[in-house]
């Protein structure tokens, strides 16, 4: 069976869990499915709708096709996490892992578990362009749960699902069974203040525990970022351009001579 793409005809595969159609939803990038092949030295066949496969040929075909998608598959490189964690092995923890997830059905941001529970991040203001290591510390937590994480939420209007990313308590030490603790973390230009929280956790319902202060980035959302330079056709110019925060267009340097 065949099917007309992009002016060829190619072979449209069918097993019982692995499905191949480009044109509509399929589990594998078309794109990257035909270079998966290419790189390891197979060719996507193309093939005449009349034309006819023997059922060994067609066998054969689909057993490379699946030996090659069992290769991709277990050669998944992680997508490390906003602060770049690792698991309990020391292997980075990938955001697409199930384990990373907070299964969080319910939360009540609006009211403090405790009025006596301190969270600190320092420094306040970050003034590099880039990223920076900050310091949070938490106090007077009273019946501080192994469930219990500090999660990082930008802006912090965010709700209790949207975090950056969290740490959970246990894995900053003992001290998190007294109430109190602390680490360390590097944040990236976010270019909109920024807070943590500390949540008791049950694995269904975040309840706020306590909130940071404002962890701010100097320059705002306007601050220029990612700078490159480029060459045009005169070669009396060179292009400058960056990124913003800012809906304006930016003003332009002409460079004449050097």
């Amino acid at each position: 069976m065949s099917q007309r793409l992009l002016g060829h005809d190619v072979m449209l595969i069918r097993s019982g869990w692995f499905h191949v159609n480009t044109q509509a939803s399929c589990q594998y990038d078309a794109i990257y499915f035909t270079g998966l092949l290419q790189t390891r030295g197979m060719r996507m066949l193309q093939v005449q709708t009349s034309y006819k496969f023997s059922f060994s040929a067609n066998l054969l075909f689909l057993l490379c096709i699946c030996t090659q998608v069992q290769l991709y598959q277990s050669h998944k490189h992680p997508v490390p996490t906003y602060f770049h964690r690792a698991n309990p092995h020391g292997e980075i923890l990938s955001m697409t892992s199930p384990d990373y997830h907070l299964k969080i059905k319910s939360s009540n941001d609006s009211v403090l578990l405790s009025e006596t529970a301190t969270l600190k991040v320092q420094p306040e203001i970050l003034f590099s362009k880039d990223k920076e290591i900050v310091s949070v510390v938490w106090t007077e937590i009273k019946d501080a749960s192994l469930e219990d994480f500090v999660g990082f939420y930008c802006p912090p209007t965010d709700v209790a699902t949207k975090y950056l990313d969290y740490i959970p308590v246990i894995e900053t030490g003992p001290s998190y069974k007294a109430g109190h603790g602390n680490f360390k973390v590097t944040v990236y230009n976010m270019r909109v203040p920024c807070e943590f929280r500390y949540y008791r956790y049950d694995k269904e319902h975040a309840q706020l525990v306590a909130r940071s202060n404002l962890l701010r980035f100097h320059g705002g959302h306007s601050l220029p970022l990612q700078g490159h330079i480029s060459l045009t056709g005169n070669p009396k110019e060179m292009r400058v351009m960056w990124l913003s925060g800012s809906g304006k267009v930016e003003n332009l340097i002409r460079v004449e001579s050097f």
